[in-house]
């Protein structure tokens, strides 16, 4: 397979979409356009010229299908372990 060169757009769920399989970028980049450079085995993504997530190619096509990296998504998904006070504060 020859190499393709796609420009694809960060969602607000931090993930960009190729053949109807999703994988994350930075969260620092949502709505922003990327070139998604992909192979047989690959997907990276590139903004301005530089590598920013990377990823192996997932031939699964089905659109609720995510490859994700917890490190792009800034700790949003990180759980915390539940303290007596934030236990206590009202939701």
């Amino acid at each position: 397979m020859l190499t393709i060169w796609e420009n694809v757009t960060v969602n607000l769920d931090y993930h960009v979409e190729y053949e109807k399989h999703w994988y994350s970028a930075p969260y620092v980049l949502v709505h922003v356009e990327l070139e998604a450079r992909v192979t047989a085995n690959t997907v990276e993504l590139y903004h301005r010229g530089n590598r920013v997530a990377s990823h192996a190619r997932q031939h699964i096509r089905m659109l609720s299908q995510f490859t994700s990296h917890k490190s792009p998504m800034g700790g949003m998904f990180v759980s915390r372990p539940v303290t007596a006070r934030r236990a206590a504060r009202p939701v």
